[in-house]
C-alpha cells in the first residue's frame, strides 16, 4: 500500500526476516515509469533515488558518484563527490593505502597491514561492523576418490589435500585472488590531508 513516499507492507503471518529480505535488491521499491512489472527492464543507464548519482563509470577501473540534488531521504548532509577505484590484487590495495592515494579502503588489505594499524593514529580510523555478507567454503567430502578400506572422502591423499595450505597454485585461491577489490579516493584522486 502506497500514499506519496510512505509504503506499508501487510504480511499474512510474522516473518522476522522480514527485514533482512525487504533490504535487498530484490526488495527494492522501484519507479513503475522506470522498472515494468510486465518485463524485464531494457534500458542501461543506471536509475535511483539515492543520495548519489552515478557521473561516470570505467568498466574494471572506476566510477565517480556525484550528490543527488533532488534527494529527499533520512541523509540531510550533502556530501562531495565520490571517486571509487578497482584493484585487482591486496598487494594493489596497500600500495595505494602505503602511498596515501586512497582515502578509505574497503576490503582488499591485507590481515598484515589491517593488525599494524595503530589504534592511536589520528590520521586513519579503522571501523569494524556487522555485515550481512556471507562467505562459504562447502566440501563434499563424497565426491573425493577412496582408498581401499577407508571411507569415501576418508583417504590419505584426500586428507591431505583438504589440511594442506592454501597457495595460489589451488582453484580456490586463484578464483579468490581475482575477484575486483575496490577502494575510494577524494574526489581529486589526491592522497589525504
Amino acid at each position: 500500500e502506497a500514499q506519496g513516499s510512505l509504503v506499508t507492507f501487510h504480511l499474512a503471518t510474522a516473518d522476522a526476516t522480514w527485514p533482512s529480505k525487504i533490504a535487498t535488491g530484490a526488495g527494492s521499491i522501484v519507479d513503475p515509469a522506470e522498472f515494468p512489472a510486465d518485463r524485464l527492464r531494457e534500458e542501461k543507464s543506471a536509475s535511483g533515488s539515492g543520495p548519489y548519482l552515478l557521473s561516470s563509470y570505467k568498466e574494471e577501473e572506476s566510477l565517480t558518484l556525484e550528490p543527488n540534488t533532488a534527494y529527499k531521504g533520512a541523509v540531510t548532509a550533502k556530501g562531495v563527490a565520490i571517486q571509487v577505484r578497482y584493484f585487482e590484487t591486496p598487494q594493489d590495495v596497500e600500495a595505494a593505502w602505503n602511498a596515501r592515494t586512497v582515502d578509505i579502503a574497503h576490503a582488499g588489505l591485507p590481515a598484515a597491514t589491517l593488525a599494524g594499524i595503530d589504534p592511536g593514529d589520528t590520521d586513519v580510523r579503522l571501523s569494524v561492523g556487522n555485515s550481512a555478507e556471507a562467505h562459504y567454503l562447502v566440501l563434499n567430502m563424497n565426491l573425493i576418490g577412496t582408498s581401499a578400506g577407508s571411507k569415501p572422502g576418508q583417504s590419505p591423499e584426500n586428507i591431505s589435500r583438504l589440511t594442506a595450505p592454501w597457495s595460489v597454485e589451488t582453484p580456490l585461491a586463484r578464483w579468490a585472488s581475482r575477484r575486483p577489490i575496490t577502494a575510494m579516493l577524494n574526489s581529486s584522486g589526491s592522497p589525504p590531508g
